[in-house]
């Protein structure tokens, strides 16, 4: 959770901690679930918005659809009326609009859309200094406010976390089980970015003047972006011997790891040209 003021407005976010985009919900263990469900209503007991952030220069297949319906599943189907699709990566859409790009996409985004009463928004990340793209996007909350009033979470969401109908979709995985995925994931994930994170302070220090002095406050501004989706609120009994357990991927996790992994590469190296 990150408080803030923007545009003289208070402001507080609140992330989804393991809510990725290819993973399935299904390897969210149902005490992560709750923890989202706890947050929103103990901080946020009435949210304005929703924001579903869908990155604009990747392919949204039927895979993704599938994914967030059933992330967003655990707030109840009322969270709809209260959600905009927030495109991130704008600026690589080129000269394609984004209503173009909808089209373009096919039905999985096109019903993501609908889902949202046709609420969508757009970032271009290359102009991060341009806050008439945020002001515009509070306008739209604002206006969704004015029709739909604010998400208030039900008591049924808690409830829904334990039913038969969520046991039915962990498969022949336990919880103990999902809690090792979890564990696995993670330390990959900080592997891998312990890895990128030391060649790029490499690549930055290589290509500075060692006097221009700026190598340090680089590799600390990329790591500032580093785990937003698998850091988190883990029980205490989760989190002890991680650095022990073996690093035994399944096969179709890994994939899946590879697949996240990719975007998380792909936004550090742009952020490296950025700075150089």
């Amino acid at each position: 959770m990150a408080h803030g003021v923007v545009d003289g407005r208070p402001v507080t976010v609140l992330d989804t901690p393991s809510w990725f985009k290819y993973f399935p919900s299904q390897y969210t263990p149902s005490w992560r679930k709750l923890d989202i469900l706890e947050s929103i209503h103990q901080d946020c007991t009435s949210p304005h918005c929703i924001l579903l952030a869908i990155p604009g220069d990747t392919s949204f297949k039927e895979e993704q659809k599938k994914v967030i319906e059933e992330n967003m599943s655990v707030l109840g189907e009322q969270v709809w009326r209260h959600t905009i699709v927030l495109f991130t990566w704008g600026d690589m859409l080129g000269d394609l609009t984004i209503e173009e790009h909808i089209e373009s996409e096919g039905e999985a985004l096109q019903w993501v859309i609908d889902k949202c009463e046709n609420r969508y928004h757009v970032f271009n990340n290359e102009e991060r200094e341009n806050r008439l793209q945020v002001t515009e996007l509070f306008q739209k909350i604002d206006e969704m406010i004015v029709k739909n009033s604010l998400f208030r979470l039900s008591t049924e969401a808690f409830g829904r976390i334990n039913s038969p109908q969520e046991v039915d979709t962990l498969s022949d995985a336990s919880e103990s089980e999902l809690q090792d995925i979890v564990h696995l994931i993670v330390n990959e994930w900080r592997r891998r970015d312990k890895e990128l994170l030391k060649q790029i302070s490499k690549d930055i220090e290589a290509a500075l003047p060692k006097s221009y002095g700026l190598t340090a406050i680089s590799s600390s501004e990329l790591e500032n972006q580093s785990m937003n989706q698998v850091s988190s609120s883990e029980p205490e009994s989760c989190i002890q011997d991680k650095e022990k357990r073996p690093l035994n991927l399944q096969k179709h996790i890994k994939e899946l790891l590879d697949c996240e992994w990719s975007r998380r590469e792909e936004t550090l190296m742009g952020r490296l040209q950025e700075i150089l």
